[in-house]
């Protein structure tokens, strides 16, 4: 006869052998006691949330983007359900909604391709604001007819090569800023805005340089 340990290690193996007749059997048993299992859950939670929320920390951590393609079609399915869902939770856990919007913030503030996109996107509010134009509503991308990673790419080549202003090699991304070859003060005209907005008169120079180049063309070398 079996003792329990050997019991337990022949489930572990049958399951092992027979993963995906057990998660159909798990999915339909737990259809079928679907309010039960709800209140069960939400009793242990009650009971001690941390213990269930380490958990799904741990899940999450091993197969991150199977939980965000859950979330996505969670999303899709109900928005409404979704938003409803999200307001009550801030609504309940202020502070926790606070301290999760300032480590997203600082997140995408780290992150050079966000960086480089909202530079973009506030010298062109500017601009258009300049002439008497505007942007709202329209999205950069979409105006300027490229995304921020073709922006990224073409701005992170310039690592390692001498700065645009005094030649001196660009080291680092926290060293610099993008430059418009041709000042997009000088733009006229939203096509004029638009064009000096395109990748060819970017670039990345010092912060120190762009601040001393200000508003000045580029000086063009006389041809021999």
């Amino acid at each position: 006869m079996r003792t329990k340990e050997e019991k337990r290690e022949y489930d572990r193996q049958w399951v092992v052998a027979n993963r995906e007749k057990t998660r159909e059997y798990t999915r339909k048993s737990y259809a079928k006691h679907l309010e039960k299992n709800r209140a069960s859950r939400r009793q242990k939670y009650a009971i001690d949330p941390e213990k269930p929320r380490a958990r799904r920390r741990a899940l999450y951590a091993t197969n991150p983007e199977r939980f965000a393609e859950e979330a996505r079609k969670r999303r899709a399915a109900d928005p409404e359900l979704v938003r409803t869902i999200e307001r009550k939770s801030r609504a309940a856990n202020p502070e926790k909604r606070r301290e999760s919007s300032h480590r997203a913030s600082k997140k995408r503030r780290e992150n050079p391709l966000n960086v480089f996109k909202a530079h973009i996107s506030i010298r062109l509010w500017g601009a258009l604001l300049r002439i008497g134009g505007q942007k709202a509503g329209r999205r950069t991308e979409e105006l300027l007819g490229f995304t921020k990673q073709a922006l990224h790419d073409h701005l992170i080549s310039f690592l390692d090569k001498p700065c645009g202003w005094c030649t001196i090699p660009l080291m680092s991304l926290t060293e610099t800023s993008i430059d418009h070859i041709i000042p997009i003060c000088t733009a006229k005209t939203e096509a004029e805005v638009i064009s000096l907005n395109q990748l060819p008169n970017l670039r990345l120079v010092h912060k120190v340089c762009n601040s001393m180049k200000g508003s000045k063309l580029p000086i063009l070398k006389e041809q021999p």
